[in-house]
């Protein structure tokens, strides 16, 4: 948390002294790749990812701007749990689908390095209430899986023109699993989008 503070009071310091227009909307296509395949103490891990989302985003202010966001994430795991043997399975590579919504919520500075060039760095929180789960096997539903997560959220965009290309990192402030222990979800996340 104290990570995510120093970049606030960054992003506040380095771009009080540069502004653009006072409201901005735009675009953005992300994908994730993560950094934590434990999703449980009872051995459960993710083997295999694809977690893509998309949201639209408004922002306004003058040296440092508010963002809010909503979009849409889809995540598509591949799980396995080994039994306490350590090397039968109790299931192995069992796919699970959930929808999320997502509404991202950032303060954003602007460091122009030109006339048509800046990067946008930011920090904030991004909360995915879940909307669907896919029919499983095995014991992933709405009674035994997050149905609120947040995450806490720092990145950096390059701005080219109306050309968006970042990277950001996101930490999980709750687990995955409700009915269990677990570690945190964390992600890295590179993006591609429009802003105008």
């Amino acid at each position: 948390m104290k990570k995510i503070l120093t970049i606030i009071l960054l992003t506040v310091l380095c771009s009080t002294a540069f502004a653009q227009k006072w409201r901005q909307f735009g675009l953005k296509v992300e994908t994730n790749f993560t950094l934590e395949r434990n999703y449980a103490n009872d051995g459960t891990t993710l083997v295999g990812l694809m977690n893509p989302d998309a949201y639209f985003f408004f922002r306004g202010g003058k040296y440092v701007y508010g963002e809010i966001g909503f979009g849409y994430n889809f995540f598509k795991g591949d799980f396995s749990r080994l039994n306490p043997d350590g090397i039968t399975y109790v299931f192995q590579n069992e796919t699970v689908k959930l929808h999320s919504l997502m509404i991202p919520i950032k303060l954003v500075g602007y460091i122009p390095l030109g006339k048509v060039v800046a990067i946008e760095p930011y920090a904030g929180i991004i909360y995915q209430p879940l909307v669907s789960i896919s029919n499983n096997s095995i014991d992933f539903s709405k009674k035994t899986l997050e149905q609120n997560m947040l995450f806490a959220n720092a990145g950096v965009d390059f701005k080219f023109g109306p050309i968006i290309i970042g990277a950001n990192y996101k930490y999980g402030l709750n687990t995955f699993f409700t009915n269990k222990e677990g570690k945190k979800p964390q992600f890295i996340n590179i993006c591609v989008g429009f802003q105008f």
